[in-house]
């Protein structure tokens, strides 16, 4: 992503997300698409933003044991997601088991590698 500038997508609809999105997608990087707008229209919103060519962040805080942050990690990656949030509070373990299952699906993106190879050199 060469646009630092991430643009949340903080509503209720895929319409508007989606005219948000397409008006404003040559400006920024990527769009964030957080729990509200997730929850009401389902995955299949990350397509469609993805389709405006811009990258996805998914900010939905993923925070339970680390197989089940795993999974959902690698469900958001088969999504073509390029961030998401994990929660720290979940413990070291948790952290662990993310970027492995992410990295795993995309080893070709060097941020993904890069924050493997830190979390697993605390190890």
């Amino acid at each position: 992503m060469s646009n630092p500038i991430i643009a949340a997508l903080d509503v209720p609809t895929a319409n508007e997300a989606l005219t948000l999105a397409k008006a404003i997608a040559p400006a920024v990087g990527a769009f964030k698409i957080g729990k509200e707008l997730f929850v009401a229209e389902g995955p299949d919103i990350v397509r469609r933003v993805r389709d405006t060519g811009a990258s996805v962040f998914l900010d939905l805080k993923f925070h339970d044991i680390p197989n089940t942050v795993a999974k959902a990690v690698t469900s958001a990656a088969h999504q073509d997601v390029q961030m998401l949030t994990v929660h720290a509070s979940g413990g070291t373990a948790m952290l662990r088991a993310a970027p492995v299952s992410y990295t795993h699906l995309r080893a070709h993106e060097t941020k993904a590698n890069l924050v493997c190879r830190r979390l697993h050199e605390k190890k």
